[in-house]
């Protein structure tokens, strides 16, 4: 009897153990997944902050380049100075221009690789969550 009790308490501590570890485990996942819901959010900010300036940016480029264009076919029947002067400087604001679009395309390239990266965060917190229903 009293060999049985032990093993019973034994048991009860083994228990206990796992049911401390799970609830550990459950307090570590909430966390994480608190911790990425707020990395969506601001990840989804930024990146749709960073789609409306890209949209802008084409959108200006595109208003540049055809300026561009007027002022190019104005210089040819024109041939003078000024056209030449103006001429310039709108190239100087087109490449300006492009290599804002490229640095925008580039932060929203960051902004998807940060995407993949919490994508496998929430994969990992799917698999502790399964390993420690399953433990």
């Amino acid at each position: 009897l009293k060999a049985s009790e032990e093993a019973v308490q034994g048991h009860e501590a083994r228990i206990a153990g796992v049911v401390a570890q799970l609830e550990s485990e459950q307090k570590e996942v909430e966390r994480l997944q608190k911790e990425i819901k707020q990395s969506a959010a601001v990840n989804k900010t930024a990146l749709d902050s960073l789609m409306a300036s890209q949209k802008t940016l084409e959108r200006e480029r595109t208003e540049l380049q055809s300026e561009l264009n007027a002022l190019r076919e104005a210089e040819a029947m024109r041939k003078d100075q000024e056209g030449n002067e103006q001429n310039k400087a709108l190239e100087a604001r087109l490449v300006a221009q492009t290599r804002e679009v490229d640095a925008a395309k580039r932060i929203v390239q960051e902004a998807e690789e940060l995407k993949v990266q919490l994508e496998l965060r929430q994969a990992r917190i799917e698999e502790l969550e399964q390993q420690a229903l399953d433990a």
